[in-house]
C-alpha cells in the first residue's frame, strides 16, 4: 500500500542540459500539501557529486514587478541512485493561475552550477481564502492537524532520546571497562614493589617498596605464632603496610635504549628518603 506522502509527491527531472520542463498542476487548497522532488542527472547521467545544495524558486506573479517571488530551501533524499531533493510547496505559491517555479542548484563553492524553471497551473480552492470566514475555517482544520501531528512526533522523540541515553549510557560504561583493561594490559596503570615492572609504557607510575628487610615479630621458634606474626619480607613494616621509598613515573627509553624514570618529590617523611 502506497504512503500517502508518496501520492502527494510530484516527482520533477531536472537534467542540466537546458530541455523543456513539463507544467504541474497544484491547487491553491493544498496548503503544505504538496511536495516537489527534484530528480537531477547530467545530460541523462547520474549526479553524486558532494556538496551539492538545492532551493525551490517560486513567483506566483510572474511579470509583475511588485512581486519579487520567493524561495525554500529543498532536503536532501537519502537512498537515491541520483542526487535528489524536496521541498514542500510553500503557500504563498498557491495564489492561483499560473506560477513560476525553478529548482536551483547550488555547489560546494556556493555557485549556481544549474537553474531549471517550469510552470504550475493552480486551480482554485474549493474554500474562499480570501474571505474572513474562509480563511478562518482552514486555519482551523489545519492547526487541528499540525497539533495532532505535533503530539505524535513529541512522543516519538521523547521515546527515541530516551532509548538513545540509554544506550549512551550502556556503550560508556563498557568504553571505559575496555580502556581500563587495556591499560592494564598495555603496561599503563600503577605497579608496587622493589623491582620496575617487567612491561610499562610511558605514562606508567611505579610505587617504589623500600628493600630494607624488617625482622619478623617472633624470631623465635620456641614461641607459638599469633595472629600478629610477620614473616620475613623486604619492604613490609610489622603493621602489614607497605612502605613506599620513591614514586617514579616511566617516560621511555632513551637513544641508548635506557629506562628513563622521573621521580616525584612529596613532602612525606617516608618518601623518597636514601637507604642505607
Amino acid at each position: 500500500m502506497a504512503k500517502l506522502t508518496e501520492a502527494r509527491t510530484i516527482e520533477v527531472n531536472i537534467d542540466t542540459v537546458q530541455d523543456w520542463q513539463p507544467d504541474i498542476r497544484l491547487n491553491a487548497g493544498d496548503v503544505n500539501g504538496r511536495i516537489i522532488r527534484a530528480v537531477i542527472t547530467d545530460d541523462r547521467q547520474n549526479v553524486n557529486e558532494g556538496g551539492l545544495t538545492a532551493r525551490l524558486l517560486f513567483n506566483a506573479f510572474p511579470g509583475s514587478r511588485k512581486k519579487a517571488g520567493g524561495y525554500v530551501t529543498m532536503t536532501a533524499v537519502p537512498g537515491q541512485e541520483t542526487a535528489t531533493f524536496e521541498a514542500t510547496v510553500p503557500r504563498a505559491a498557491l495564489a492561483g493561475g499560473t506560477c513560476a517555479l525553478g529548482v536551483e542548484l547550488t555547489d560546494s563553492d556556493g555557485s549556481i552550477v544549474c537553474t531549471r524553471t517550469f510552470n504550475a497551473l493552480v486551480e482554485p480552492s474549493v474554500l474562499n481564502l480570501e474571505s474572513e470566514e474562509g480563511e478562518d475555517a482552514l486555519k482551523e482544520l489545519h492547526s487541528g492537524i499540525d497539533a495532532m501531528h505535533a503530539g505524535t512526533v513529541a512522543a516519538g522523540q521523547a521515546a527515541g532520546q530516551a532509548l538513545l541515553a540509554a544506550g549512551k549510557a550502556q556503550e560508556a560504561a563498557k568504553t571505559a571497562e575496555t580502556a581500563a583493561s587495556l591499560a592494564l594490559k598495555a603496561g599503563q596503570g600503577i605497579s608496587l614493589g622493589p623491582e620496575p615492572p617487567l612491561a610499562a609504557k610511558p605514562g606508567h607510575v611505579w610505587l617504589v617498596e623500600s628493600q630494607l628487610k624488617r625482622k619478623p615479630l617472633y624470631p623465635g621458634g620456641t614461641i607459638w605464632p599469633g595472629p600478629a606474626t610477620y614473616p620475613e619480607r623486604p619492604g613490609r613494616l610489622a603493621d602489614g603496610c607497605h612502605k613506599i621509598s620513591a614514586i617514579r613515573r616511566y617516560e621511555g627509553q632513551d637513544d641508548h635504549g635506557q629506562d628513563q624514570w622521573t621521580g616525584f618529590k612529596l613532602d612525606l617523611t617516608e618518601i623518597n628518603k636514601e637507604e642505607k
